[in-house]
């Protein structure tokens, strides 16, 4: 199962337990859980990936790291529901700098990059990032198509080296290395 619930200027609080948008993901995820048992399959969250976009960008370092783990600690509530008993991974992406309204702030890549390498017992958290390194289009703001296919692609190596390939770094990233 591969859903979006949320897309382009959603409110925080549509996120959270009780909001419209999280109470439709859990909906969701009980339906297929039993579409998966009709099946005689298991049905398990493996991955939740929190793409950051501007709508919340002017958040501090602490009040993003906030809506992280209040969205990890509702995942793993979450999962329990399901009777999931393995960890998920919660990958985490954006900006490497969030413009928003004219200014550039780097409070939440601190927030993301604090939150992947902090160690938790609800998830195996991934930072992949950042989405604006790629090649920007025409409105100055966002990529171009290749720039999210490339986006994307960062993210799947990311999710799939968390999920297959062992954990071998808190992060992946597009960027030149500045050593």
């Amino acid at each position: 199962m591969f859903n979006t619930f949320a897309v382009g200027g959603s409110s925080y609080a549509w996120l959270t337990p009780g909001g419209y948008i999280w109470s439709n993901l859990c909906r969701s995820a009980h339906l297929h859980k039993r579409i998966a048992e009709d099946f005689g399959m298991r049905f398990e969250i493996a991955a939740y990936i929190w793409v950051h976009g501007h709508f919340n960008a002017g958040a501090t370092e602490a009040e993003y790291l906030g809506y992280l783990e209040e969205q990890e600690a509702a995942l793993a509530q979450l999962c329990t529901d399901l009777g999931q008993t393995t960890r998920p991974v919660f990958c985490t992406t954006g900006t490497a700098t969030s413009k928003f309204g004219g200014t550039t702030r780097s409070e939440v890549p601190l927030a993301q990059l604090a939150f992947a390498t902090a160690p938790s017992e609800l998830s195996t958290r991934v930072f992949a990032g950042p989405e604006y390194n790629n090649e920007i289009s025409v409105d100055g703001t966002h990529p171009t198509a290749e720039g999210y296919q490339d986006h994307g692609d960062m993210i799947g190596i990311a999710v799939r080296e968390a999920l297959f390939g062992g954990y071998p770094t808190s992060f992946v990233t597009g960027m030149p290395s500045a050593v």
